[in-house]
């Protein structure tokens, strides 16, 4: 172990206090899974894709500068040797900078202080000295370097990035290649430039600029326009999300990561960001902020995504006691869950979180557990409604009925679950809510109309023409001439008045008839008032395109007229006169 390693082991809490570098003390653990080079060799598909991608690799640019400005200004030591095969990959995709074996340390000054260094020699061997496709040209000219000296690496190493893995010198270990090749150094650096991002093109000419002077530090690079992206940042940001507090935690969490998680390329949802959230779900103090991402990836994950990645942990958060925010945001989106869990886990897994939630003693947990069951009504048995979700829902009721969002809510959960409610239910229970509920709001008023017209013609409901006549109608026709109402809901309820009016027709108009039915004191008047009564017997007159004039029956018509015929042919005509106009004496 030469002296760089031991100066490197020898402070370990140096070593581990950046999550940017990874040690090349040790071997590489079994996160590494490839080196940069691998990355390199096939960035020309890369870059064929779309924003994502680009997104994803400026997140890595930037860990490589970040990397260099600790071991610059945090550790005051020189790499040396930065090249893709100092990169390393982890399983989340992250770039951590290794070969760590030829740093030099740098004073601690302001400026960047030069250093003196053995150059690249064919006399030793190419394993113990640095790449000399990467070096700087002040190594093999001057025998210095400097912090500088590295950021002219970086800028070989986002060249190669763009030039389908290959540097813009290939000296072939040989000291005078490389010199030949210094040369023409700039017009290498011309060819590739198109290739790279017009954010990052001022940047990479200065950073493999021949005189270090012209060369950017790793703070300054760090701080160009082309990395300041949220996505980039968000990324960051969960690398160090340890050493975040709770509040700083909160807002990344239900704000920036909220924002930038569509436009974060989806392989990087299981490699960067799952992994944070799934470690973030233990912590009480931001679990709430953490389900609002993870119901966002469930959300748009495939099923099997979620049933092989995500359940086994997320399952977890089910049975565990939680805060009343995080209760509250889990029951909201009880249905994006149950989007994606398998069905024989719904009724185990999922559904007692509803229960839970209505037994629960604050009102807030309450009213998110009756939207869980609005949203989960399809899941519910009736069984279940009957007896948990429906007594639950009218108590909820009962402690605020002059709240209007609290009556939204359990409206809205009644008008879901009519269905499967039974007649004793709906006479014992909803009515007496609707009956209750006072119509004043529009919204309101047009949730209860909407749940009677679903009861009207139902006999199962027990909406009766008593009951609508003497309760219902007359609640509802004073809000015909209600302010509050737009020209739609106004619309929707008049029609629904006029259906109800019509329900009242048919049914009274029947039972009159029977009533009359029965009062015949025989058969024979039964059975002739029901030829009275038949609709067929009904005398109506003939339709007429001119209106108030009657047409005659057709019958009678053709009687008088064969009537006068037959007088006519007698020569006699009406009251004793004759129509040839000659009188006869009777």
């Amino acid at each position: 172990m030469n002296r760089k390693q031991t100066w490197f082991q020898s402070d370990p809490q140096q070593r581990k206090s950046s999550p940017l570098l990874k040690s090349a003390v040790f071997p590489p653990t079994r996160a590494t899974l490839a080196c940069c080079v691998m990355f390199l060799v096939n960035y020309s598909r890369v870059r064929k894709v779309g924003r994502k991608e680009v997104n994803k690799t400026k997140q890595r640019k930037v860990k490589l500068t970040e990397a260099l400005s600790f071991l610059h200004y945090s550790c005051h030591v020189v790499h040396r040797n930065v090249t893709p095969a100092s990169v390393f990959v982890t399983k989340r995709g992250t770039w951590k900078l290794a070969g760590l074996e030829f740093t030099e340390k740098v004073g601690e000054g302001e400026g960047p202080d030069n250093i003196s260094v053995q150059p690249w020699t064919s006399r030793a061997p190419k394993m113990t000295q640095p790449d000399l496709d990467y070096i700087s040209p002040e190594v093999q000219t001057s025998s210095t370097c400097s912090v500088l000296s590295d950021m002219f690496s970086l800028g070989m190493v986002i060249c190669a990035i763009f030039n389908s893995g290959r540097s813009l010198i290939e000296a072939g270990h040989s000291s005078s290649v490389y010199q030949k090749q210094l040369e023409v150094l700039g017009e290498q650096v011309n060819n590739v430039l198109p290739k790279v991002p017009t954010g990052l093109q001022e940047a990479v000419v200065r950073l493999v600029s021949r005189d270090p002077r012209q060369r950017p530090t790793s703070q300054l690079v760090a701080l160009i326009k082309y990395f300041s992206d949220p996505v980039v940042q968000a990324l960051q940001f969960l690398d160090v999300i340890n050493m975040k507090d709770p509040t700083q935690k909160t807002h990344f969490y239900r704000t920036t990561l909220m924002e930038v998680l569509p436009v974060i390329p989806k392989k990087l949802w299981f490699l960067h960001v799952w992994p944070s959230l799934q470690q973030e779900m233990r912590t009480q103090e931001v679990l709430a902020a953490v389900l609002q991402p993870i119901l966002k990836l469930i959300s748009d994950v495939t099923t099997d995504e979620y049933e092989n990645i995500i359940l086994p942990h997320f399952r977890g958060v089910f049975n565990v006691p939680k805060s009343i925010q995080a209760s509250v945001t889990l029951l909201e989106n009880i249905h994006v869950i149950l989007e994606k869990t398998p069905s024989e886990d719904v009724s185990t897994d999922i559904l007692p979180i509803i229960y839970s939630g209505l037994e629960s003693s604050t009102v807030q947990v309450q009213v998110a557990a009756v939207v869980a069951a609005t949203n989960a009504s399809e899941y519910l048995d009736a069984e279940a409604i009957k007896k948990t979700v429906l007594p639950r829902t009218k108590a909820i009721y009962e402690k605020s009925p002059t709240d209007v969002s609290l009556c939204l809510t359990v409206l809205g959960c009644i008008e879901k679950i009519l269905d499967k409610l039974e007649r004793s239910a709906i006479i014992d229970d909803v009515l007496p809510i609707l009956a209750d509920v006072k119509l004043q709001d529009a919204d309101v008023t047009v949730k209860v109309v909407n749940i009677y017209r679903l009861m009207l013609g139902v006999k199962k409901f027990g909406l009766s023409v008593n009951l609508l006549a003497t309760r219902i109608l007359p609640s509802l026709l004073p809000l015909t001439v209600s302010p509050s109402l737009n020209l739609i809901q106004f619309s929707f309820l008049l029609q629904t008045i006029h259906e109800m009016l019509d329900h009242i027709d048919k049914q009274q108009r029947n039972k009159l008839k029977l009533d009359n039915l029965s009062l015949a004191s025989s058969p024979g008047e039964k059975r002739l008032l029901r030829h009275q009564l038949s609709s067929d017997n009904m005398s109506l007159s003939p339709f007429s395109p001119v209106p108030n004039v009657r047409i005659q029956d057709t019958r009678m018509s053709s009687s008088a007229e064969d009537f006068l015929s037959r007088r006519g042919s007698s020569g006699i005509g009406f009251l004793g006169h004759s129509f040839s106009g000659k009188s006869r004496r009777l």
